[in-house]
């Protein structure tokens, strides 16, 4: 609405921050996709636990249900 009554160093400053936004957030957004969907079996998924644990989930048991 107030486009033609901007001064032009602020049209330029606002298309430079849309355009630099767009890609940023395409960037993340394939980034994200590829390992999503074709995640890396070399790396761990779990790289914080020791050694033995980083490729297995732990779970935690439940014993206070009656069986």
């Amino acid at each position: 609405i107030f486009w033609n009554k901007l001064p032009m160093y602020e049209r330029i400053g606002s298309m430079v921050i849309i355009v630099v936004c767009s890609i940023l957030g395409v960037y993340v957004m394939i980034y994200a996709g590829k390992n999503l969907f074709y995640p890396d079996s070399d790396t761990a998924t779990f790289p914080y636990c020791s050694e033995e644990y980083q490729s297995e989930p732990y779970y935690v048991r439940n014993s206070t249900t009656s069986e």
